[in-house]
C-alpha cells in the first residue's frame, strides 16, 4: 500500500513543528472523485437557484480541500537582493519567510517569498499533472532552491525545473 505523508511545518522560535497524518493513495483517489463531483453538483445547484444546497456543497469542497492540502512555511536568513532590467541590487542578508502550499485534488499550488521587513517579496502558482510532476510556474524567473526543496520532501517531481 502506498502512503502519501502530508504535513504542516512551521518553523518558528520553538524549532521546526511536523504534524503527519498519512493518507493512503485509495484515499486520494476517493477524495478525487468525490472532489469531481461536487464541483458538479455546486455547478448545477448554482444553476437551479437552490442557494441553501450550493452553499452546502461548497462548504464541503473547502472541509474536503483543506483535508488534502499539504502547507510548509519556512524562515530563513538568506542573501537577496532586487533584479530590474537596469540591473541588481547589493545582496543583503534578510530573514526570508516561505510559503509553500500544494493541493492533490486541485493538481495545484502556490508559494509566496517576504522578507521581514517586506522590502523583498514574491508569489505565484504551481501547476502539477495528476501523477505530481511540476509542469509550470509563475511569479518568478526562477523557483527559489527552499521552494523546490520542499515540494521534493513532499514526493513531488520538479524535474521540469532542471
Amino acid at each position: 500500500m502506498i502512503n502519501i505523508n502530508i504535513h504542516t511545518l512551521t518553523n518558528n522560535n520553538e524549532g521546526i513543528q511536523d504534524m503527519n497524518n498519512n493518507i493512503t493513495m485509495t484515499d486520494l483517489f476517493k477524495a478525487k472523485s468525490k472532489y469531481n463531483q461536487l464541483k458538479k453538483s455546486i455547478t448545477d445547484s448554482y444553476s437551479n437557484d437552490n442557494m441553501d444546497m450550493h452553499n452546502k456543497l461548497v462548504n464541503e469542497r473547502i472541509a474536503l480541500e483543506n483535508k488534502f492540502r499539504l502547507t510548509a512555511q519556512i524562515v530563513k536568513e538568506r542573501n537577496v537582493r532586487l533584479e530590474y532590467s537596469h540591473g541588481a541590487t547589493k545582496p543583503e542578508k534578510k530573514t526570508m519567510t516561505y510559503s509553500v502550499v500544494y493541493n492533490p485534488l486541485k493538481n495545484y499550488g502556490f508559494f509566496e517569498m517576504s522578507s521581514d521587513c517586506g522590502e523583498y517579496y514574491a508569489e505565484g502558482g504551481l501547476w502539477f499533472s495528476p501523477e505530481g510532476e511540476l509542469t509550470d510556474y509563475d511569479g518568478c524567473f526562477s523557483l527559489d532552491n527552499i521552494i523546490r526543496k520542499q515540494l521534493d520532501s513532499w514526493g513531488l517531481d520538479t524535474t521540469y525545473l532542471d
